[in-house]
């Protein structure tokens, strides 16, 4: 039995071990970010560490600028999101005029995923004046997110 945050890596492990002959293997579909999005507990026999990272309260102000705000949660390790942040990157640098883009790293901001049930990555949000318009899981590609933000 093989997971990770997301499914990504585990399916990959899961294919490898596959190949290597192991008859029986599982993999958890979605990681443990669904497993926990499904209120589902996890069991462990390490200490708890405190959770760090940005409260509910600071992403709300954070989301209630002026200009439109385009959250980007993400991980380093995560493949889509490491293909697609320097397409968000160029597009918020080109466009600073029209919106602005918050990164939102998963594994740092663990407690805050949770709260907001979000359950797979890359994951954008698109907020104006303090309010969700527009939302969407996976890789995006770059038509769609100028698209959503009414860039041309």
């Amino acid at each position: 039995m093989v997971y990770c945050l997301s499914g990504g890596r585990s399916a990959a492990a899961a294919d490898k071990l596959s190949e290597l002959g192991f008859k029986q293997v599982f993999n958890m579909d979605g990681g443990i970010m669904k497993w926990k999005s499904a209120n589902k507990s996890v069991v462990t026999n390490a200490e708890v560490i405190s959770k760090s990272g940005m409260t509910m309260d600071e992403f709300l102000k954070a989301v209630s600028a002026e200009k439109k705000v385009l959250v980007d949660f993400n991980a380093v390790w995560c493949g889509p999101c490491k293909k697609m942040l320097p397409i968000l990157e160029a597009l918020a640098e080109n466009n600073k005029d029209k919106f602005v883009l918050m990164e939102v790293d998963a594994d740092e901001n663990s407690a805050l995923m949770e709260e907001m049930k979000i359950d797979a990555i890359p994951y954008l949000q698109l907020y104006e004046n303090g309010k969700l318009v527009w939302s969407n899981e996976g890789f995006t590609e770059e038509a769609e997110i100028k698209k959503v933000l009414g860039l041309k």
